[in-house]
């Protein structure tokens, strides 16, 4: 929704009375979207294709919250009782993706949940941690440029779902999967 500002800095000043100098809709105010979101990840090991190096982005419709916990220590001492910071757990973290049961990235993604855990063989993924790879959330303005990140370190695809398939609804299909990480980082 795009908002009416008075100000110099939003492009729009309005004087009373004046045709010429009607409100100009900005989008410097709007909320931020849910397809304002990318995901970049390298696939760990063997799902890379050629390079090495590649790097993949895609678009996210929707990202749960990003976040961690730390747990409480707590010391009693006679009639008192005082707490401490203890161990930290991160939180997992849903990514919705929209549509890609066709493209390169959708049968990547389904790779790399098989890698974690194949239910065709029953083997889980390298005891050597070949499955887990850094993932980075940018949050993006209305011009489509990172505002913000956040870098899940050791991150591994802990579920994978698919839209329900129905005929009744005219929504895209989705596909969604559920991230474990070690911890995070937040770059403004």
């Amino acid at each position: 929704m795009a908002t009416f500002y008075n100000s110099d800095d939003f492009g729009r000043v309005i004087s009373q009375g004046s045709k010429t100098d009607m409100p100009k809709l900005s989008t410097k105010l709007d909320s931020i979207r849910a397809y304002q979101w990318e995901i970049e990840f390298n696939p760990p090991g063997e799902l890379k294709a050629g390079d090495t190096n590649q790097t993949f982005t895609i678009a996210a419709k929707q990202v749960s919250e990003l976040g961690y916990n730390i747990e409480d220590i707590v010391v009693n001492r006679v009639n008192d009782r005082y707490y401490y910071p203890g161990k930290p757990t991160p939180d997992e973290v849903t990514v919705t993706f929209d549509n890609l049961l066709d493209q390169g990235a959708g049968p990547l993604l389904y790779k790399w949940a098989q890698h974690t855990y194949n239910p065709l063989t029953g083997e889980y993924g390298d005891i050597n941690l070949d499955v887990k790879s850094n993932v980075i959330v940018h949050q993006l303005n209305g011009n489509r440029e990172p505002i913000s990140s956040v870098t899940l370190y050791a991150a591994y695809p802990k579920s994978y779902r698919t839209a329900e398939y129905n005929y009744a609804t005219e929504e895209f299909h989705t596909i969604q999967i559920t991230f474990r990480f070690d911890f995070m980082s937040s770059e403004t």
